[in-house]
């Protein structure tokens, strides 16, 4: 069974293909790539240690919700028959910021001993550290709007200058927020803003949709819409013997009317006839 850590992604921010549909339960490892934003400053000391001695940092609690007992069964049962197959990274204070759930599993199944690694990374980034080790994670809607604010933030951060009119970058840097963050998010742009949307003027609702039997996101996205004006205007009654005739062609009006038999046809022909 694979781990669910993606530990070397975490090198890189923006230059990756995402499928969010994969499993999320474990990934293997990608590639390291040379991306702009350099999570990790330093991979260090690998230790043995006693999983119950390690806590948890709160930036990963902070964007995904815990799954339940009866959920995480399986992964409980692979843990107790192979261990973990990756080390969870930790700070220097022995907090886990990457493989939370594999120390917790590792604590429920009773492993006396694991292997973890330490690593340093800027503590404003630790958000970002949690997102890129959970690419491949399957996420709710609530996840992916928590998520979507952390990047916003940090873009900002470290972005700081309007970068999309620079001739000299590339079309995937000169794209605008919401289309960034679908970007980032591996989602289309049109779900970002309806995340975003929803998630900022009504997080309650954002909830419901990841309810079985909720609201779907677009509809609960159109919710939020503010009504369109309703042109009430009178109707007028046209005499059509005022109208004049066409200026240029000189064609005099018509009356179209129903016929007895349903078809329709020019009221002096029917007149006439």
């Amino acid at each position: 069974m694979k781990n669910e850590i993606n530990t070397d992604a975490l090198q890189n921010l923006n230059e990756r293909d995402v499928n969010p549909q994969n499993s999320g339960e474990e990934t293997t490892t990608s590639s390291p790539s040379s991306g702009k934003y350099n999570l990790i400053k330093k991979r260090g000391e690998v230790k043995t240690v006693d999983p119950r001695t390690l806590t948890f940092h709160p930036a990963p609690r902070e964007l995904y919700e815990e799954r339940s007992p009866e959920e995480e069964q399986p992964f409980y049962d692979s843990v107790a028959a192979n261990g973990l197959l990756q080390r969870p990274f930790i700070n220097s204070k022995g907090e886990v910021i990457v493989g939370q759930r594999g120390v917790h599993a590792a604590v429920v199944v009773g492993l006396p001993f694991i292997e973890v690694e330490v690593i340093v990374f800027d503590e404003e980034d630790a958000h970002m550290v949690a997102i890129e080790s959970n690419r491949q994670r399957i996420k709710s809607n609530i996840e992916l709007y928590r998520e979507a604010k952390k990047i916003q933030v940090y873009k900002g951060k470290k972005g700081g200058t309007r970068t999309d009119l620079d001739p000299t970058l590339s079309d995937k840097d000169r794209l605008q927020t919401d289309d960034r963050i679908a970007l980032e998010l591996g989602i289309s742009a049109t779900r970002a803003s309806q995340l975003l949307k929803v998630g900022d003027t009504k997080p309650e609702l954002l909830k419901q949709v990841d309810r079985l039997g909720g609201p779907s996101l677009d509809d609960a996205y159109k919710s939020l819409l503010p009504e369109k004006p309703k042109h009430d205007h009178p109707v007028e009654e046209i005499d059509l013997n005022e109208i004049k005739p066409c200026p240029v062609c000189g064609q005099a009006t018509r009356r179209i009317v129903k016929t007895p038999d349903g078809k329709l046809a020019y009221a002096d022909e029917t007149t006439n006839s």
